[in-house]
């Protein structure tokens, strides 16, 4: 009757049937299949469940369970079913496709690459296994074993384009600029113009033109991609990077502009920008000359380009701190701390090894648990439990310290600031690039809540709201809140460098789940209270900055 299409009666069959039989979880199965016809996930995971737990050793209502589950969002027990009928049958590909798909939207690529490698063991001859896997591989800065895995794709698929354009973007992370450019120019060519892809694909290769100084190829695809994608971060990026090696700084301001609007969270346009607009203004000490110790180099290029400003702190005060714990070489780009902290590192000499933060744990290197590593160009984030880092803080505090440009201009900040009261609170709201996966945006609530509770113990207190947004102000009338523009004029090109430093030497604060205030609070020297978001608790709660994780 369900092959049929009379629901209906079929629904009242298995209704019969489970009320005879039921110690049977035929009954349940069939209703289960009719709540998935009618669309209602609930109803069937109910089913299904009350039918794995009378048949437990029935893989396949076990995986059907657990594809239900994943597709209702039902993560933890989705992950739960489907381990489960993989223990029952540990060959079913199905299974493993489903588990690689829910713990990647999950918990992203690097946990789910296990099972997307189980999958390409069992599907060996199928170009998509090897290509998902690689792509995975690709996302968690696995890059050799990416290159591996969508080479084999590629000798099962000469053509196909999208492994071209994997193994293109691995080419350009590892710093094979130009082979990155004769993949992605073969991957152009054989994608149709129309295809979603294509304007990935054209996007990565000015990127990859971009590196190899080829500049007028680089402004051909710019424009082609934004052309295709008006809104398109890397191809403002590309164009900008084109103006600005040809001199036309202005152009190059407005192209980086563009990009940050198309995505504010992203580092390389934003650090471009910044350097710009700060070397018009202040001189950046000379680049410290090394003699080049063989086997003692240690090069970051990529520094500048993972993230924002507080990501960037933590990246290079950590290279350093093992660079200085090594008796290494640190040789990086030209990035804000330039300007605004007088570092004189070494600019990248000839090219080293790529190596990503995930190929080793350099933080057990620091501290002499595991072997060093030199002689490599590492990128990474870098945002560990910050217990590793804790026995260094001194050294990292002192990295950061104000340059002769910027060291007036923080102080003054902070005299002002403390014309205004006796105890500094200060708060981060982090708005405009937040509010999805694990960069979640907690409430002003929770803030006023704390703040209500905290204010009247205080002596004299006064409240800074560092925000992106400032018509958040508003909420705390009630505590006369002051912002960066009350305590003068921004620095252009480190527009941020108020909020951030007054963060750092507050009385008290509070910040966001943002590498930006958590780091402020790693050099804040001055408060004694520390609170952060619990997502779980739903409330500000203590933590201390240097025995915490960086992101919740």
């Amino acid at each position: 009757m369900l092959a049929s299409g009379r629901i209906g009666a079929a629904a009242m069959y298995f209704r019969c049937f489970a009320a005879l039989s039921p110690g049977e979880p035929a009954g349940l199965l069939g209703l289960g299949h009719i709540a998935v016809r009618n669309d209602a996930p609930g109803s069937a995971i109910t089913m299904f469940a009350r039918a794995a737990a009378l048949a437990p050793d029935l893989g396949r209502v076990v995986l059907d369970l657990g594809r239900l589950c994943a597709h209702d969002g039902r993560t933890d027990r989705a992950v739960t079913a489907l381990r489960t009928a993989l223990a029952l049958d540990p060959g079913c590909v199905e299974g493993w496709i489903a588990l690689a798909m829910v713990i990647h939207a999950a918990q992203g690529p690097a946990v789910s690459a296990a099972a997307f490698r189980r999958v390409a063991r069992l599907l060996p001859e199928m170009v998509s296994a090897h290509l998902n896997l690689g792509s995975v591989l690709f996302d968690s800065g696995c890059w050799p074993n990416a290159g591996t895995s969508l080479r084999h794709a590629l000798v099962l698929d000469p053509a196909q384009a999208y492994a071209l354009f994997q193994l293109g973007r691995v080419a350009r992370r590892i710093g094979q600029a130009n082979a990155a450019c004769r993949l992605l120019d073969r991957a152009a060519r054989l994608e149709p113009a129309t295809s979603p892809v294509a304007a990935d694909i054209v996007a990565e290769l000015a990127l990859a033109l971009r590196d190899e100084g080829r500049w007028q190829d680089a402004i051909r695809y710019g424009r082609r991609t934004a052309a295709l994608v008006p809104e398109r971060y890397d191809a403002h990026l590309a164009l900008a990077a084109a103006a600005e090696a040809e001199g036309r700084t202005a152009q190059a301001l407005a192209a980086y502009e563009r990009a940050i609007r198309c995505h504010p969270g992203f580092g390389e346009a934003f650090t471009r920008r910044a350097v710009l607009q700060l070397r018009q203004r202040w001189e950046a000490p000379p680049p410290r000359s090394v003699a080049g110790r063989s086997g003692r180099r240690l090069a970051a290029t990529e520094l500048g380009c993972n993230g924002r400003f507080g990501n960037q702190l933590l990246q290079y005060g950590f290279l350093r701190l093992y660079a200085a714990r090594h008796d290494l070489d640190l040789e990086v780009p030209e990035w804000v701390g330039c300007y605004l902290y007088d570092c004189d590192d070494p600019l990248p000499g000839a090219p080293l090894p790529r190596a990503s933060e995930e190929g080793h744990d350099f933080f057990a290197s620091l501290s002499g648990v595991v072997p060093v590593r030199a002689e490599c160009d590492v990128t990474g984030y870098f945002c560990r439990h910050t217990a590793a880092l804790a026995p260094y803080r001194t050294d990292f505090r002192r990295i950061f310290t104000p340059g002769r440009y910027l060291w007036p201009r923080a102080d003054a900040i902070e005299h002002r600031l403390r014309a205004r009261g006796r105890t500094v609170v200060a708060l981060h709201l982090r708005r405009g690039d937040y509010g999805w996966g694990r960069f979640w945006i907690a409430p002003e609530e929770w803030y006023l809540t704390w703040l209500e509770r905290l204010w009247a113990d205080l002596d004299s207190p006064v409240l800074y709201l560092a925000t992106d947004a400032p018509e958040l102000a508003g909420a705390f009338a009630s505590f006369s809140p002051i912002l960066a523009t009350d305590l003068g004029e921004p620095l252009a090109g480190a527009e941020f460098f108020t909020d951030f430093h007054a963060l750092c030497v507050a009385d008290v604060l509070a910040i966001s789940n943002s590498t930006f205030s958590f780091v402020a609070g790693l050099l804040n020297q001055t408060a004694r209270r520390f609170v952060r978001p619990d997502r779980h608790r739903r409330m500000l709660v203590p933590y201390n900055p240097w025995d915490a994780e960086v992101l919740l």
